[in-house]
């Protein structure tokens, strides 16, 4: 588990014999995705951000504003009044980061001045005032594209400070097509074609009839769907479905294997 992988009392994120909730189909609105918009709303969302080299060994102020991170995200916006601040954590090679909603007027402290200052990886220091978890003050503008941009910022914004183990979602590539297909690999060598073999992997599901990022407008719930292709540790392709209540971005959040295939890079 992740610093700020969790969620408020009653916005969890769903257990191994945990099931999202069923949702009735009527007047059901649909809106799918490339993976190509998606790779580019991931590279704008770090393209103007810079780390230093250098950082402080345990807690300390992130020299990184997370605020510039959401700018790069359109449909969504901070609820008035409220911004995002940014502590991270470096311990040798090791770094994640944690960031808080909190009221804008008030000052960002410095860790050794909260009343809980942090005391290792997963127990960060807490500003006065800040709220349980950031995505509770964002703003959508109530299109279903707001709602894959939350899935994919929550997914980034996890990122901020991370060195090392705690950069997993890098890691991750969204795909709309099959990625072990014949079609998709056209023009790799026969040596990385050795990993695309279909007799090199084993499908944990059915194939889905259809791979673009999609969004979903139930009658009681908006869902987010999206695959894919991580070559960490087992080249693995994975189903991400993340469920919210229309008009809120806080949301449960399932993945599932899909297909594991050769082995793959270490971490």
């Amino acid at each position: 588990m992740r610093p700020n992988d969790i969620f408020p009392e009653g916005v969890g994120e769903p257990g191994p014999t945990e099931v999202l909730p069923r949702v009735g189909l009527d007047d059901m609105q649909e809106s799918t995705f490339t993976a190509k918009q998606v790779r580019q709303l991931r590279e704008r969302a770090w393209k103007d951000l810079k780390f230093p080299e250098k950082v402080p060994q345990g807690w300390s102020k992130s020299p990184v504003d997370p605020t510039r991170m959401l700018e790069a995200f359109d449909a969504l916006s901070l609820r008035k009044g409220y911004t995002l601040r940014a502590y991270q954590y470096r311990e040798g090679g090791k770094g994640a980061g944690y960031i808080w909603a909190m009221p804008a007027d008030d000052p960002f402290p410095e860790p050794r001045e909260c009343a809980e200052k942090g005391k290792g990886l997963f127990a960060p220091p807490r500003p006065p005032h800040a709220l349980d978890h950031f995505m509770m003050v964002l703003v959508g503008d109530k299109s279903l594209e707001s709602y894959l941009q939350s899935s994919i910022f929550n997914r980034e914004a996890l990122q901020l400070g991370a060195v090392w183990h705690g950069q997993d979602w890098s890691t991750y590539e969204v795909v709309d097509r099959n990625p072990i297909h014949p079609d998709t690999v056209k023009g790799y060598s026969e040596e990385e074609l050795e990993h695309w073999r279909p007799d090199q992997w084993r499908m944990r599901m059915k194939e889905p009839p259809e791979w673009r990022p999609s969004v979903q407008e139930l009658r009681d719930f908006v869902r987010v769907k999206f695959y894919t292709l991580s070559e960490l540790v087992t080249m693995s392709i994975y189903l991400h479905v993340d469920m919210y209540i229309p008009g809120t971005h806080m949301f449960l959040k399932k993945e599932s294997v899909v297909a594991t295939g050769p082995r793959g890079i270490a971490p």
